[in-house]
């Protein structure tokens, strides 16, 4: 068993494309690319912990959400952001939280949407994607 963790994937939102520049022509492209590479990378068994903005879209479009969430493998979990809205928190996640501590092998991690510096002994860490929804 493994830990993945991803964050603003944005499954449906056409803009997001321009926003942070991503290699794809259209949202369906985008999409079935984002699927394909999970699907290439995570076992039934892993962890698959999404950091926020999972999909953007109407909250009435459950059928869609459903359909994104259910081609990607793991034990799906959500940390809640930006764009989550509760078409988005009621899908069958394994857990949804705005913030979660967890252990992966020796090093604890804390995963959260939202970007911020934990001060540490050690210093300065910085977590969650930037502002924009991109990660820099």
């Amino acid at each position: 068993m493994a830990n993945w963790y991803s964050a603003d994937l944005h499954f449906g939102h056409h803009r997001i494309i321009d926003f942070c520049k991503r290699p794809f022509a259209s949202t369906a492209e985008m999409n079935a690319a984002l699927i394909a590479n999970f699907q290439a990378c995570v076992a039934h068994d892993d962890d698959l912990w999404i950091l926020g903005d999972f999909a953007f879209g109407r909250a009435d479009d459950t059928a869609q959400f459903e359909s994104w969430f259910h081609s990607l493998p793991g034990r799906k979990h959500l940390i809640i952001g930006t764009h989550d809205d509760e078409a988005v928190i009621s899908l069958p996640w394994a857990s949804t939280e705005y913030m979660a501590e967890i252990q992966n092998g020796n090093q604890s991690l804390v995963l959260y949407h939202y970007p911020r510096s934990l001060g540490t002994a050690q210093g300065e860490v910085p977590y969650g994607p930037m502002p924009n929804g991109c990660w820099s």
